[in-house]
């Protein structure tokens, strides 16, 4: 037996052009958000005084790389988030770190997961702190030559942070 699911379409009849396709698909989506395949996840914004729950499919869940594990994707609904903000996926904080783009369905964000909470204090003697992606950067630039003799530098990090007017200033 083979079961199916017809979405709930504004248009009795289709006659294949993309554009009508595309104009029911967000409806189509924000179905698709209701069922099993998407979950609840917490919007927050760069200091997390503001939290939002959201239902979110998040993709890249099963990964063959120590460096894929650190990535998932995220698919919103559109106008839903933006580069800078985190979301809450299984207890962990994940940094929002591209242009959030769409493609007239949903949206889609890509997330780095956030290994660090940073603490500093700013000129102000106010206490801050976030929650970063900190990574090696050696890979790309892992030390310097000199003619015969080489300066390798033990590491060189990569700190991805929130977008906000305290973060840009560290």
């Amino acid at each position: 037996m083979v079961s199916w699911y017809l979405m709930k379409s504004p248009h009795s009849l289709t006659s294949g052009f993309e554009d009508e396709l595309l104009s029911g698909s967000t409806q189509g989506f924000l179905e698709v958000l209701e069922e099993d395949v998407a979950e609840t996840v917490e919007l927050c914004n760069y200091d997390l005084s503001e939290i939002i729950k959201i239902r979110a499919i998040i993709q890249n869940r099963v990964q063959d790389t120590k460096l894929q594990s650190l990535t998932r994707h995220a698919l919103v609904p559109i106008g839903t988030c933006k580069a800078g903000m985190y979301i809450k996926y299984k207890d962990r904080y994940w940094l929002i770190t591209n242009v959030v783009d769409d493609d007239g369905i949903c949206e889609k964000a890509i997330l780095a997961i956030c290994n660090w909470k940073l603490t500093w204090i700013n000129n102000n003697g106010k206490v801050i702190e976030r929650w970063a992606n900190v990574v090696s950067a050696s890979q790309y630039n892992n030390g310097e030559t000199n003619m015969k003799y080489f300066y390798i530098r033990s590491d060189q990090l990569l700190i991805s942070l929130p977008d906000d007017e305290e973060s840009l200033l560290v």
